[in-house]
This record gives C-alpha cells, structure tokens and sequence, in this order.
C-alpha cells in the first residue's frame, strides 16, 4: 500500500508489556519501538497482536494505523486525530471508553479507508466497539468521508452505542446495538447538514435506539440501497428518523420493523422533506409506526 507522508514522518509499532491487564499508553515514549516515540501528526503506528494502546491522559494524532489482529487502540475519554488521506487495514479493533463523562473520539482530519475484515468470531466486537455504558464518537474536523470496505455480508463494524458525526459509507456489516445502547447518526447536535450515509448490504440490528438526523441520503441512479435493513429486535427498540434536511432526504430499501417503534418525524407528502424511493416498510404484529403526516 502506498502511504505518501513527509520525509520527517516516521513509523512506530508499539511494544508495552501488559501491566494491570493493559499494555500501556501512547503517550509514554518507552512503548515505541524502533525509536523512542510518541508518533506524532504525520506518523505512521502499527498496533500488534495481544497489545493495547491506551490514548488515555492526552489527545493524540498520527497519520496512518495499522491494527494486527488481535491488537486495540483504546480511545479513553480523549481523541485521536487522523491527519492525512491514508487506508488502515484493521484487523484489530477501536475500542471506546467513557470516563468522568467524557467519551473516546476517532476524529477524522482526512478522507478515510478502513478495509480488513475486524478480529471478531461469533460473539459481536466489531472494528469500533463502544459497549454496555461507555460511548463512542466518530466526528470529522473537515468534509470528510469515512469509508468501511471489508466486510461483504454481515460482520459487525460498530458495536454498542455511538455519535456519528462523519459521512459514512459501509460496505456490508452491521451495527449491532444492544438493550439501553443508542446510536445517533447526525443527530442530535450534528453540526454538519451535508453529513452522509450510503450503504451497500449494511444492516442495524437495533435492541436499543437508533436515531437519524440531519442527514443525507444519496438517492442517485446506481447507488446502493442506503438501508438493507432497519432491524428492530427485543423488548422496546426505537427507530427515529427526524430532522431530513431540504430535498436530499430520498430513501431506499426496505425497513423491517420487528418489535418496537419507528418514529418518523417528517412529512412523507410534500416535497423536499422525506421521501420513500423504491423502498418498503413492513411493521410485524406488536409494532408501532408513526409518521409526520402520511400521503393517501
């Protein structure tokens, strides 16, 4: 793969031994090798098998990650910063913690490839994982896009509850967020309307909430279906899209609606607000759906 940094960038691969059940943070320069680190903004670091880097008692950056499998970058309650148009093939995992109510944050300072398939078998990890209490944010200090491509049916690339705040486009994979989880996608607070979403065979496996705002669906000729699947399983899931932004809210594909609520907080009739294109909603007995106002 061909990376093109400056010639003062450098690569650094992370050797901390574990300590207390982790491996060390990023900021401490012992746990680089083969130089004495941190990386810095334009800096390329390899996360190996078995090891976990704890961007923990800083903000940090670098320029481009590669995450062995069975290695993890663990964001807790502070960020990190990709600075420059790079592809990570990540085998390993993007874990998110949240402490003194502050949440871990992948902030996305350059156009954005994520491919690999995640280390995950059978039991739901995912390439970022924000699970039970913690929360995840994915933001982006640009118009950027983040790309996920490496999983063509239905592993799991998010899982648990997260902020997303970049314009994403998934390649199969699923978000799986289980009972008491939430996952917002632009919403609430998003600060950029052109925020976007695309997938192609994507799913959301919903047992908490999921909510969709302020958000951009492409609907172009040849595009894939920006659903597969609104998924809505267990108790009292809740599915809400709210808040489309003028004209550029067309969905597709088809919504299935097993258990729970779907909340659509628009208006399906008159233009430039929310429209269904070639898609379906099928609302199974015990189901709710409830829209703005419905065209007859």
């Amino acid at each position: 793969m061909v990376f093109a940094a400056s010639a003062s960038a450098e690569s650094y691969r992370f050797t901390a031994a574990a300590e207390r059940g982790d491996t060390g943070t990023w900021a401490n320069p012992g746990n680089w090798s083969p130089k004495s680190g941190p990386p810095s903004g334009g800096d390329a670091v390899t996360i190996p098998d078995g090891k976990t880097c704890l961007v923990a008692n800083a903000d940090q950056s670098a320029a481009r990650f590669t995450i062995e499998n069975g290695g993890t970058l663990k964001l807790v309650a502070r960020s990190l910063t990709i600075t420059g148009d790079s592809a990570i093939e990540s085998t390993g995992e993007f874990l998110f913690e949240t402490s003194g109510g502050d949440d871990g944050e992948l902030v996305i300072g350059a156009n954005l490839t994520i491919g690999g398939i995640p280390n995950h078998s059978g039991d739901p990890s995912g390439a970022f994982r924000a699970h039970g209490s913690n929360n995840g944010v994915i933001s982006s200090n640009g118009s950027y896009t983040l790309t996920l491509d490496g999983l063509k049916n239905h592993g799991v690339y998010f899982y648990g509850s997260f902020d997303v705040r970049v314009s994403l486009v998934m390649i199969g994979g699923q978000f799986v967020v289980d009972l008491g989880e939430v996952v917002n996608l632009g919403y609430p607070g998003a600060r950029d309307p052109s925020i976007s979403f695309v997938s192609d065979r994507a799913q959301f496996n919903i047992l908490g909430a999921l909510h969709i705002g302020n958000v951009t669906f492409p609907a172009t000729k040849g595009q894939p279906a920006d659903f597969n699947t609104l998924f809505g399983g267990g108790p009292s899931p809740v599915i809400e899209i709210t808040d489309a932004c003028s004209g550029c809210a067309d969905m597709r594909g088809i919504f299935w609606i097993i258990s729970g609520t779907l909340n659509v907080n628009a208006d399906l009739c008159t233009p430039d607000t929310l429209s269904f294109l070639n898609g379906t909603i099928n609302v199974a007995d015990g189901a709710t759906a409830s829209f703005a106002r419905s065209c007859r």
